[in-house]
């Protein structure tokens, strides 16, 4: 019987480097994504002005993309002429009100059906702001003249 020590070298070699290269494409793959931001997905916020008198309006969120989203992760704005008024901000989002602004949810959560009711004036320019607590991301808001 021979014996050829030779034949069997260049199979563990190539073991091995499979080995190393699978091992070393893991390591980089981790280190990879532990550096990368985890996104966030920002939801959608729809608001629609359902009435509106000399003195109030009354808008309603009409959907949100994401359920389940808690007040605290919004915050709303004001603005009248384009300006922001920030007696009426209400950050973060909660059932209260602040300035010309009241919102009125009926739980926790951002729903479809919570209000907001503003304080308006006669022939000016208002829009309300809904944005994403994390930072300064508009996620909804609406423009209407009274």
């Amino acid at each position: 019987m021979r014996s050829d020590r030779r034949a069997l070298s260049p199979v563990v070699g190539i073991i091995l480097l499979l080995l190393i290269t699978v091992v070393l494409a893991a390591s980089v793959y981790m280190i990879a994504t532990s550096l990368l931001p985890h996104a966030e997905i920002r939801p959608y916020v729809a608001v629609t002005v359902v009435s509106q008198n000399n003195t109030h309006a009354t808008l309603v969120v009409a959907d949100v993309s994401q359920g389940n989203l808690g007040l605290d992760q919004f915050r709303s704005i004001l603005l009248v002429e384009g300006l922001p008024d920030r007696a009426s901000d209400i950050s973060p989002l909660a059932s209260t009100a602040r300035g010309n602004v009241t919102f009125t949810s009926q739980d926790a959560v951002l729903n479809a059906g919570d209000q907001f009711l503003v304080a308006i004036q006669p022939n000016r320019a208002y829009g309300l702001r809904i944005l994403w607590a994390n930072g300064s991301d508009q996620v909804g808001g609406i423009d209407w003249h009274t």
